[in-house]
């Protein structure tokens, strides 16, 4: 079953096309675990869906943070 949080970065990841790795660097992981955030094998942990919050509240700070690891 796919959970929320996991709807949740699938629908961030798609909405800001970029690679796995630009996407392991933003959240600061690695490859291999975006990969599983991805494929639904793991369910994003809290400090992930804490920045996701963060990015929805405050769009400049995703820019900015996109910018600078991305």
């Amino acid at each position: 079953k796919v959970t929320k949080e996991q709807k949740q970065f699938a629908a961030w990841s798609k909405a800001n096309p970029m690679t796995r790795e630009q996407c392991a660097r933003v959240f600061g992981c690695d490859l291999r675990t975006v990969q599983r955030y991805l494929s639904g094998t793991t369910q994003p942990h809290g400090g992930v869906m804490r920045v996701l919050e963060v990015f929805k509240q405050y769009p400049e700070v995703q820019r900015y943070v996109i910018e600078k690891f991305a």
